[in-house]
């Protein structure tokens, strides 16, 4: 779904396996080789790939961010605010 949906940003909020570092390193992967940019509540792909998932996205043209606080899931508002303050979300779907 993360390669073929008609979006330019995946928000990623899975689990991440301490032992290899997924689902959520896959995810992070897959946005920008499919030309998306990924914004992650979780810890793992950072901690465990370090700077990959951004020289990744950096060199599909697209960002790599990531911003969490306590039980990963809950983003920051303050920084939804601001990047998306003007912005209307007709709806979602799963």
């Amino acid at each position: 779904m993360i390669r073929e949906v008609p979006a330019d940003i995946v928000v990623e909020a899975t689990y991440t396996d301490l032992d290899d570092g997924e689902p959520a390193l896959s995810h992070v992967r897959w946005a920008p080789e499919s030309g998306k940019h990924v914004c992650t509540t979780s810890k793992g792909p950072v901690a465990l790939a370090g700077r990959q998932p951004g020289q990744l996205a950096a060199e599909h043209g697209a960002s790599f961010e990531f911003e969490g606080s306590v039980l990963s899931g809950t983003p920051i508002p303050r920084r939804a605010q601001r990047l998306f303050g003007g912005l209307e979300i007709p709806g979602c779907r799963a």
